[in-house]
């Protein structure tokens, strides 16, 4: 009785990590990685903390307070909460103890998030309203993470239908950034801006180069997840 022999392909090992099949090898090439490639997953983000440390840490804020002409903090409710129900406070005491810490360290002004927040909740409204119904319906680009997986994995479904309206973190960079700029005749590059957010991928976000200036509008977040 005939069998028909099953194909077999061929491979040659040349020593460790250098297995390949004959006839499909190709060159390996050095890899970079920056947070613009990120897709904001846990898997990435837990292996390869590095590349988040390196650009968003803290040794990163407190150079950038040493160069500033200015500097000013942004600082999320839901990071106050968090801290307050960790350290077993009231929210207001604990908003002051953050103020307090900050600005020992230097940072001349101790910003809540919430008028941004407001604003972007208001444009968001706004935006809704004028919008035609075939163009319908607006996912919140708020969510980094859901932005990040939205462009790399379902780009012409999702992405025109993300919404336009920045973020409460990038909103408060506007602000800092432009309205206070001119106020106090101050160059946005001279101005160092952080922020204190509850989610690790606003870090991401900020890194990202698509807000239309050619300087970042905040420079630097500081996570408390």
């Amino acid at each position: 009785m005939q069998t028909k022999e099953s194909e077999v392909g061929e491979v040659r090992i040349r020593g460790k990590s250098k297995a390949s099949t004959v006839g499909n090898e190709s060159a390996k090439k050095k890899v970079t990685v920056t947070l613009n490639d990120c897709l904001a997953c846990s898997g990435c983000i837990t292996s390869a903390e590095t590349v988040l440390i390196k650009e968003q840490s803290k040794p990163k804020f407190l150079e950038g307070l040493k160069h500033a002409k200015l500097s000013v903090l942004t600082i999320s409710p839901q990071s106050i909460a968090s801290i307050a129900y960790r350290r077993g406070i009231h929210w207001s005491e604990t908003a002051k103890l953050i103020a307090r810490i900050f600005k020992s360290l230097g940072v001349h002004y101790v910003v809540d998030s919430s008028f941004g927040r407001l604003l972007t909740l208001s444009l968001s409204y706004e935006e809704f309203k004028r919008l035609p119904p075939e163009k319908q319906p607006i996912f919140s680009g708020i969510c980094p993470g859901f932005v990040c997986y939205a462009e790399k994995t379902h780009g012409t479904l999702l992405v025109p239908h993300i919404s336009c309206v920045r973020s409460p973190q990038a909103m408060m960079g506007a602000l800092v950034k432009d309205y206070l700029a001119r106020k106090l005749d101050i160059k946005p590059e001279d101005i160092f801006h952080a922020a204190v957010m509850p989610c690790f991928d606003k870090k991401l976000e900020a890194s990202r180069p698509d807000f239309g200036t050619n300087y970042r509008e905040v420079d630097c977040v500081l996570s408390t997840s």
